[in-house]
């Protein structure tokens, strides 16, 4: 629709979102996030590993301050 500075403002806002989403290997912190908001078990399927603890602190951060927790 032309609203630059609105999608500006959403861009700035996800930013943080979107960069924890690749700390570590796609999708491992998608499927982290979707489990720790209840969608899903945490369980990964080989060759994907569980995430590491800090990467998952910094997703729990994020997802906090996103209001998603």
């Amino acid at each position: 629709s032309g609203d630059l500075a609105g999608a500006a403002r959403l861009h700035h806002e996800l930013l943080p979102l979107h960069q924890v989403m690749f700390v570590e290997s796609n999708p491992i912190p998608v499927k982290t996030a979707l489990a720790l908001m209840g969608q899903m078990t945490d369980e990964m399927r080989l060759p994907l590993c569980p995430m590491s603890e800090s990467g998952k602190a910094k997703l729990i951060e994020v997802l906090r301050q996103q209001g998603l927790l």
